[in-house]
């Protein structure tokens, strides 16, 4: 049996592909927060690094978090939430999909790592299909199919 070749994307491709995500499927906005050491951070949302850098006191450090409304972060920061490579992580993708369309995520017959993932269908408004060699992957590129092509301006 022949088994489709698939390459693997690069590091900054995927961070690229979590960014997308988080906006466009989660809806979240990226700020940052004046953080320290142990993961603990304090009040206080700024829109670049730069800002937050400049607002740091000396045992602070800017963390990148992902705003989910206005004022509440869910906790999660740019560097440990990786839906493209984190099965958990693509869980709340899906999660998030599932309230818009149909989702369905399975593997393809008995061929070695390659798994697809089908949102919307039928009477669906979004619609859009993915295969890869990892589930996270699988959704996170079904996801981003099937929601409506950004506008070029």
């Amino acid at each position: 049996m022949k088994t489709k070749s698939m390459k693997p994307l690069s590091k900054d491709l995927l961070d690229k592909m979590d960014s997308e995500i988080a906006t466009r499927v989660m809806k979240w906005k990226s700020v940052w927060v004046r953080g320290y050491s142990t993961g603990a951070f304090i009040g206080g949302h700024y829109t670049s690094e730069r800002a937050c850098k400049s607002a740091c006191e000396r045992d602070q450090r800017p963390i990148h978090l992902w705003e989910t409304s206005p004022g509440m972060t869910c906790g999660k920061s740019k560097e440990n939430w990786s839906p493209t490579r984190d099965i958990l992580a693509a869980w709340d993708v899906v999660n998030e999909m599932r309230r818009r369309c149909s989702v369905q995520v399975d593997t393809v017959g008995f061929e070695p790592n390659v798994f697809r993932c089908a949102m919307g269908w039928g009477d669906d408004i979004l619609n859009g299909n993915a295969e890869a060699p990892t589930a996270p992957l699988a959704i996170c590129k079904a996801a981003l199919n099937a929601l409506p092509k950004k506008k070029k301006s």
